[in-house]
C-alpha cells in the first residue's frame, strides 16, 4: 500500500500510467471494495452467530482473545473497503503486469494458500501466542491504515505523501504490522510448508517496496530525503530519522 502524494509538488508525467483514466480507477475501486466488504461481512456474520450462542462469563481467555481478534479483523476489512471508495485520485502509477502482479501476490499469496497448508495441534500457550500476535498485528495495521486514510492503495499508485505518525519511524509500517499478523498465523500450521510460503510472500513484499519507492522517487523529489532518514521496515530509534518539518510534504 503506497503512502504518497502531494499538493503543489512537481511530478514527472512520464510515470503516470493510466492516471487520467477514470473508468479504470472506477473498476478498480468497485472490485476491491466489493472483495473487502464481502470478507468483512463474512467475518462479522460468523462472529455474530457465534456470539449469540455463547455465555461470555464462562469462556476461556483464549476464546475471548480469539473473538476479539476476529472482530478487529472484520473492522480492518471494512476500513479498507470504505477507504478505497473515499481515497484521493492517484496522481501517478506504475503500469505493466509485473508490478501489479507483485503487489497482488504481496497482498494475498500467503492468505490464499493458507487453506491448503496442513495444520498441527498447538498447546494452549502456543495457541494463545498465535492469537495475540495476530490480534496485535491487526490492531496496529488498523491504526496505520486509518492514519494513511485516503492515500491507501494496493497497486503501486501515488496519491499523497504521508511522513508523519507511524510513517515517521518506518517507510512501510503497514507491511511491518501485517508481518506480525502473518507470524501469528504461521504458528498454526506445519512448520516447513508454512515457512516456505511465508518466505516467498516476504520476497514479493520486498520487491513491492522497491517498486513503490521507485515510483515515489520519480514522482516526488522530496521523497529521497525522507527515505534517506527513515528506515524501510525496522525502526531505528537510536538516531534522528524524521523530517525536520514533522508535517506531510
Amino acid at each position: 500500500m503506497v503512502a504518497c502524494a502531494t499538493q503543489g509538488s512537481w511530478f514527472n508525467w512520464s510515470c503516470i500510467i493510466g492516471a487520467p483514466t477514470p473508468f479504470w480507477e472506477l473498476i478498480t475501486r468497485i472490485s476491491i471494495t466489493v472483495y473487502f466488504g464481502w470478507v468483512g461481512l463474512s467475518i462479522a456474520g460468523k462472529q455474530a452467530r457465534w456470539a449469540l450462542n455463547q455465555d461470555f462469563t464462562k469462556l476461556a481467555t483464549v476464546d475471548l482473545v480469539d473473538f476479539t481478534a476476529e472482530t478487529v479483523d472484520a473492522f480492518f476489512y471494512f476500513a479498507i473497503a470504505i477507504l478505497i471508495v473515499m481515497r484521493y485520485r492517484r496522481v501517478a502509477a506504475t503500469g505493466g503486469l509485473y508490478p501489479r502482479s507483485v503487489a497482488l501476490l504481496g497482498s494475498f499469496l500467503f492468505l490464499s494458500l493458507v487453506p491448503f497448508l496442513p495444520r498441527h495441534e498447538l498447546s494452549p500457550a502456543v495457541d494463545l501466542l498465535s492469537i495475540i500476535l495476530m490480534f496485535n498485528g491487526t490492531i496496529l495495521a488498523t491504526v496505520v491504515l486509518l492514519y494513511l486514510g485516503r492515500s491507501f492503495s494496493i497497486l503501486p499508485e501515488a496519491r499523497r505523501l504521508v511522513v508523519t505518525g507511524p510513517y515517521r519511524f518506518v517507510r512501510h509500517p503497514l507491511y511491518a504490522t501485517e508481518l506480525i499478523s502473518m507470524l501469528g498465523l504461521l504458528i498454526q500450521f506445519a512448520l516447513w510448508p508454512a515457512v516456505i510460503v511465508f518466505l516467498i510472500q516476504c520476497v514479493f513484499q520486498l520487491e513491492r517496496m522497491r517498486i513503490e519507492e521507485e515510483l515515489l522517487n520519480r514522482t516526488f523529489p522530496e521523497y529521497q530525503m525522507y527515505a534517506n532518514n527513515t528506515a524501510r521496515i525496522i525502526p531505528k530509534f537510536g538516531r534522528h530519522h524524521l523530517l525536520e518539518s514533522g508535517k506531510p510534504i
